[in-house]
Formats: C-alpha cells, sequence, structure tokens
C-alpha cells in the first residue's frame, strides 16, 4: 500500500489531526492512504502559498519559469513508467490506453512552454503625450480540483499553464485517484521552483473542496468533474468574486449518415463510448443513426463488440452498482436491450458494454450522464432536424460526426453548439494547440493552448502623461 502526506510550505507532512483514508481497487484491495484533511490544514497551505507569491521575484519573471517548465517536463518523462504504474493502480485503467493518457500529458507541458516563450505579457503604445500599457498579469492563488476518471491528464491540461502564468496553486486531487498528483508534486519540488509554488492538500472533496472554493485568499478555481457538484462551486465561491473555469459533464451525441464509411465510423463509435469504462466526460454515449442504414449499423456495432474480449473495469463496486442501477431502472419503461447480458445487472462483476433502444428523449437515462459504457440508438431522417435537436441538449461538451459528404460536414462545422468537436474520427485523436471547453451546462472557461495561459491572466491598462 503506498502511503502519501500533504505537501505544504515545501514540507511533506501528514495532517494536523491524523486521520486518514484508504482507496481500493474495483477488488477491494487496498491501494493507498491519504491524509483526510480539514480547514486547519488548507489553511496552512493557502497562507504559505499565497505569502510566496508576494515576495517571490518568480512569478513575474518569465525565464525563471520557462526554466522551471523544461525541468519539469524532463523529469516527467524520466518518471513516466512511474506515473503510468500509479495511474492504473488506482483508476483500473488498461495499461495502454494509460500510457498514452501519460505521454499525452507530459507533452502539455512542452506546449505550454513554447506558448510562453512566445507570449509577450506586456505592450507599450504612444499616442501624442499619453503612454499607454496593456500588460497580462497572473490572476493570483489558484484552487486546482481534478477529478478521478483522469487525474494526470487533467492535471496536464491545468498545470504547466497555471504556472506559466505565474500563479501559485492550492491542488486538491480526487479522493478516489491522487497518486499521480502527488507524484507531479513531488517533481515540481525537486526542481528551481520556489518549495511553496504549489500546495498538495488531499482530503474529501465534501469537506476540503467546499472550503477552497468559499476561500478569500484563493483568486480563482479551476474544476473539472460533474455538472451538479459545479453548480455547489458557484454558491459556495459566491461570498469572494473569484473567477471560475468550469469542465463539466456531457451527454455526448454522435451521428453516422448513409454515406459514411461504416468500418471506420464504427471503430470510432466503440473507441468513444468504451472509453476509459465509459467513465469520460466527452465519451459518445447516444448514437443518431440515419434510418435507411439504421439495422445494418446496429448488426455491425454487435458483431464488432462480440469480438472485444477484455473491457476496463469501472473505478469502484459503488460506481459500478450505480450505472448498473440507471440501466435497470430503464428497462422498466419499456427500453430494450440490443447488447448486453441482462442478468449481469443483478451481479456483483464489472460491468460490459450495453446498447439500448427505445429510450424515451424526456427519460432519465437519454438526458443524463450515465459514466459508463452504455450506448443508446436512436434513429432520424433530416440531418439539418437532428443537427439542430441536439443543439437544444442541455450539455455541449463533445460531439462527433461521421460522413462523406462535404456539404453536411460544412453545415456541422457552422452550426453545430459543442466545445469539442471530432468528425470522421475518434476522441483518441486530439492536438495540444486546440483548446477545451463546453458550452451550455458543460461549464466555461477555456484550458490548454494559448487560450489556456490567457484563462489564468488579467488584464491591466496603463495610461500616462509623457
Amino acid at each position: 500500500m503506498k502511503i502519501s502526506k500533504n505537501f505544504i510550505n515545501g514540507k511533506w507532512i501528514d495532517g494536523k489531526k491524523k486521520r486518514y483514508y484508504y482507496v481500493k481497487n474495483f477488488n477491494g484491495q487496498l491501494i493507498s492512504k491519504y491524509p483526510d484533511s480539514d480547514k486547519i490544514d488548507l489553511d496552512r497551505a493557502i497562507k504559505s502559498t499565497a505569502l510566496v507569491f508576494e515576495k517571490n521575484s518568480f512569478f513575474k519573471n518569465k525565464n525563471q519559469r520557462i526554466k522551471v517548465l523544461k525541468e519539469i517536463y524532463l523529469k516527467l518523462k524520466k518518471n513516466s513508467k512511474r506515473i503510468i504504474d500509479a495511474e492504473v493502480s488506482e483508476t483500473g485503467k488498461i495499461y495502454q490506453d494509460a500510457s498514452k493518457e501519460i505521454h499525452s500529458g507530459i507533452e502539455l507541458w512542452k506546449s505550454a512552454i513554447q506558448i510562453l516563450k512566445k507570449t509577450n505579457f506586456k505592450k507599450k503604445t504612444k499616442i501624442k503625450n499619453h503612454s499607454l500599457i496593456s500588460a497580462l498579469e497572473p490572476i493570483g492563488l489558484v484552487g486546482l480540483i481534478i477529478p478521478w476518471n483522469y487525474p494526470f491528464i487533467v492535471s496536464c491540461e491545468r498545470l504547466p499553464f497555471i504556472i506559466a502564468a505565474g500563479c501559485p496553486i492550492i491542488l486538491k486531487p480526487s479522493e478516489y485517484a491522487s497518486a499521480s498528483a502527488s507524484i507531479i508534486v513531488k517533481i515540481i519540488s525537486n526542481t528551481s521552483a520556489p518549495k511553496q509554488l504549489i500546495s498538495l492538500v488531499h482530503g474529501k472533496g465534501k469537506r476540503i473542496g467546499k472550503l477552497l472554493v468559499s476561500n478569500n485568499k484563493i483568486n480563482m478555481i479551476s474544476f473539472t468533474g460533474s455538472t451538479n457538484v459545479a453548480k455547489d462551486i458557484i454558491k459556495n465561491s459566491s461570498s469572494s468574486i473569484k473567477k471560475l473555469s468550469l469542465e463539466l459533464g456531457g451527454k455526448n451525441p454522435m451521428i453516422i449518415t448513409s454515406d459514411a464509411n461504416l468500418e471506420k465510423s464504427l471503430k470510432y463509435v466503440i473507441d468513444n463510448f468504451l472509453e476509459n469504462a465509459g467513465q469520460a466526460c466527452i465519451a459518445g454515449s447516444i448514437l443518431f443513426i440515419e434510418s435507411k442504414i439504421y439495422d445494418k449499423v446496429k448488426n455491425i456495432l454487435i458483431e464488432k463488440l462480440k469480438k472485444i474480449k477484455t473491457f476496463q473495469k469501472p473505478i469502484s463496486k459503488l460506481h459500478n452498482k450505480n450505472v448498473k442501477k440507471f440501466i435497470s431502472s430503464s428497462l422498466k419503461h419499456g427500453v430494450k436491450i440490443v447488447y448486453g447480458d441482462k442478468k449481469s445487472l443483478k451481479s456483483n462483476n464489472a460491468l460490459e458494454p450495453f446498447i439500448l433502444e427505445g429510450v424515451k428523449k424526456h427519460e432519465k437515462l437519454f438526458l443524463e450522464e450515465i459514466f459508463g459504457t452504455v450506448l443508446i440508438l436512436k434513429s432520424f431522417k433530416s440531418f439539418k432536424n437532428i443537427v439542430n435537436e441536439i443543439n437544444k441538449n442541455k450539455y455541449g461538451l463533445a460531439v462527433y460526426l461521421y460522413s462523406k459528404n462535404k456539404s453536411k460536414i460544412k453545415f456541422f462545422e457552422e452550426n453545430i453548439r459543442y466545445g469539442r468537436v471530432w468528425i470522421n474520427c475518434s476522441l483518441k485523436y486530439w492536438n495540444t494547440n486546440l483548446t477545451i471547453g463546453g458550452f451550455r451546462n458543460s461549464g466555461y472557461g477555456s484550458e490548454t493552448s494559448n487560450q489556456g495561459l490567457k484563462n489564468y491572466l488579467v488584464n491591466k491598462s496603463t495610461i500616462s502623461m509623457n
């Protein structure tokens, strides 16, 4: 069992009250032990991290930050195997998938370095007898709350850009998967960065998360997680005016038209809905099929799934049980199982893929994020109508289109209201130059790319007489 501590004021320490919580894998094996921190621990972290921001020149020195980001990047590459093992042990990811995630996450640090080098933080102009200065300055102390489903890569989508902006961080990882966060912080602490640049505070979200977002010394909260939790964050942060960057839930549609390459398209569809055991905010969850190919697509999809022998397990028995309840309750309303074993819904075994049809548009299963390997099938006749319909979805995170028709693709690109759009490829294809964001209940704020850096900066304008 791995034992970790908080990292506060440049030191690895236990929680003041010496309370702990434990992480178990799907099979019930004890994996990790963490401090169950409280207000005393968080206040100590905030005090030391806020103080270093006020006194250390690192936060105003672009070259120092570039140097530190390079050090972190190289150390992460050197420790990649260790990070992969940690991610697999706590989240239950398949090793090959975790390896791709970790290496993709590491490359985001390289991307941040390149963006920081090109960023001009101060521009001066003169108009007659006036000097005008437009400056970008760090927003200040950032509270970063990361989820259990992608702890490493979500950290890497934020941390390098926060550091590049010149902000100190209080990092609160999920209580269900914190190992990779501890490794990142240890790596940062062994660079030339100020020791108080980052504080790591473990603890339960309902206690530490709530205290973090309500603290008046925190200038910004970056959160990745459910829309319902985000609503609580908005309420609890209202005691002070702090910026929020929220990447939230999704009920992500996939569209396949009659002219699509079915073999390739359905391979991508399977990638999308099986990703990370469906425990992904961008996982595809509803497949809209043009009516004239509905039966054909359904049959090919089933045959492809039958050939897959190994599936990733959900993170815990509790989550597994909740997803199965979601499916079981829908069956009472006339939903039909197209693929999947109904008997397995009553067992404690890990959920395997389910394909359902007959789900009505007003039902919870159709409207809410499931976070499991469950795919709903629906048919459509009019392409423009289905695009307009999915734009009315309360979520707007990720969407997928499979079509060869150029006019349909053009219409889709111009009219779709989702933050992340894939056309004729799967969610496994992404680029560090692209920005992460969402529409509607899927959140607001921008992460990664040059917009990800600007997300943690504030504009300051100065005018002076010559």
